[in-house]
């Protein structure tokens, strides 16, 4: 059906805006201590390793985008990715939200063969990492 597709410039600046909320939701300049940014981040953390695969003693491991990507392939190729999605959606976190769209949008670009990057995609996969980093600062400070 035509009029239920979206225009891929109008999804990737969707996503790249989700991708800019999600940033300052996780960044440290946010929080008072490392302390108050570990209790906010924290359980996204768990959330991502659960997701990943990762073993309850590694619930406060640091992840890679490429984990989550590789995640969200698997998903896909099984056809429970949109349930999965549906389950990030459920619970108000944007941060999870933003980054399974951003790896189910490559794995749709890897999979339909596009092979040219785009600026705006380079910024979404940029921006990614940023939100990720975040996440893993705050597994440094678990880990101490």
């Amino acid at each position: 059906m035509f009029f239920n597709k979206r225009r891929p410039r109008k999804e990737a600046e969707d996503l790249l805006k989700l991708l800019h909320h999600a940033w300052h939701e996780v960044h440290p300049d946010r929080f008072l201590t490392s302390e108050d940014e570990t209790l906010f981040n924290g359980p996204r953390l768990t959330t991502f390793n659960s997701f990943i695969g990762g073993s309850d003693k590694d619930r406060f491991a640091t992840i890679a985008l490429k984990d989550i990507y590789e995640a969200v392939a698997r998903y896909e190729k099984s056809g429970l990715a949109d349930e999965v999605m549906t389950m990030f959606i459920s619970t108000g976190d944007i941060v999870s939200g933003a980054l399974v769209s951003t790896c189910r949008r490559e794995y749709a670009l890897n999979k339909r063969g596009n092979d040219q990057p785009t600026e705006s995609d380079d910024a979404i996969i940029e921006i990614a990492q940023k939100i990720v980093a975040c996440l893993n600062r705050s597994a440094s400070h678990i880990r101490r």
